[in-house]
Order: structure tokens, then C-alpha cells, then sequence
């Protein structure tokens, strides 16, 4: 099913590891590719677990902000938040291990926009980097906007944890 999805193959015996939920899933990335002192970027908003999880595995989370579009209009939407490479770039360190990206992103809804995407995967190619895509709401998505699967694009599928969840898929809880 994910390989017509990620235009990718799919090796279901070293490629995929079954969890308790999302969460679980989360902990593993941290647990491992975090040492003691590495840092992870955190864009936010983001989950309540990404901070803590980092911290447990002895790294240090580094935030940085969407930042919302001024725009003509009075009214905007979840796509008016973007992200600010110039800031990004001031926060990536010879310790920075990881980026979490949520798409799309809870609690905003943002959807990232290929163009989006491919900015963030030439900045993690750039500074070697692994992305913890945590993509558990990759099924609500409104019309009018595209699910890009990070994994899917040029060079990211060995740079790409991608997390997915049933709880997800219909919102369960």
C-alpha cells in the first residue's frame, strides 16, 4: 500500500516497526539517533511529546516558529504559517541530528506545500540531517491541498523516519 503511496519500495521486514501508537514510534526516533548533547529542531507549533522525548534521550530541542504570512486579507488560513529559513538556518549547529516536521500539522492544520517540502529537504540534505516525519494525520486533509509524503521526495527516503498511526487515520482519540 505505501509503496504506490511513497513511489517507493516498501520492505516490510526492515523497513517498518510495529508500535503502541504513535508515541511509541516517536520515542524510538529520539531514543535512536539522539546521544547526550545532540540537538533536535522542533518547529512550532508541534506535538507535546517531541520536547520531552529529546530530553529524555539526553538532547537538547531547539525551536523555531512558523510565522504567519502577512496577507491583504483580513481572514487566513493554516497555510499562511510559514516556515523561516533564514531562522532555521541560524539555528542548525555541528550537534543538530534531527528535525521534526508534522504534516499536517497538529494543531494549526497546516499541510506544507511541495515547494515547503522541498526547502526543508535541500536544508536537511544540506547540513546531514534526519527528519522524524510524523505524518499521523496524513489522511485529513482538506480539498484543495496535496498530501507530499517527505519520504517520497528526491533523496529523503534514507534521511526520512516517517511516522503513521491508526489513531490518525480517523482521529480516534
Amino acid at each position: 500500500f505505501y509503496t504506490s503511496l511513497l513511489d517507493h519500495p516498501v520492505n516490510p521486514l526492515n523497513e517498518v516497526l510495529i508500535t503502541n501508537g504513535a508515541y511509541q514510534a516517536l520515542f524510538y526516533a529520539a531514543f535512536a539517533f539522539i546521544n547526550h548533547g545532540d540537538e533536535a529542531i522542533i518547529i512550532e507549533p508541534y506535538y507535546d511529546c517531541y520536547e520531552p522525548q529529546v530530553r529524555m534521550a539526553g538532547g537538547k530541542p531547539i525551536f523555531t516558529s512558523l510565522k504567519l504570512e502577512k496577507k491583504k486579507v483580513a481572514a487566513g488560513s493554516s497555510g499562511d504559517f510559514k516556515l523561516d529559513f533564514s531562522e532555521l538556518e541560524n539555528k542548525v549547529t555541528p550537534r543538530t541530528k534531527l528535525l521534526y516536521l508534522n504534516n499536517p500539522l497538529n494543531p494549526i492544520g497546516k499541510v506544507y506545500n511541495r515547494d515547503e517540502l522541498m526547502q526543508i529537504a535541500a536544508f536537511v540534505k544540506k547540513h546531514n540531517l534526519i527528519v522524524v516525519a510524523d505524518e499521523v494525520y496524513e489522511w485529513l486533509v482538506y480539498e484543495g491541498s496535496e498530501m507530499i509524503r517527505f519520504a517520497s521526495l528526491p533523496d529523503m527516503w534514507e534521511r526520512t523516519i516517517t511516522i503513521g498511526s491508526a489513531d490518525g487515520l480517523g482521529n480516534l482519540f
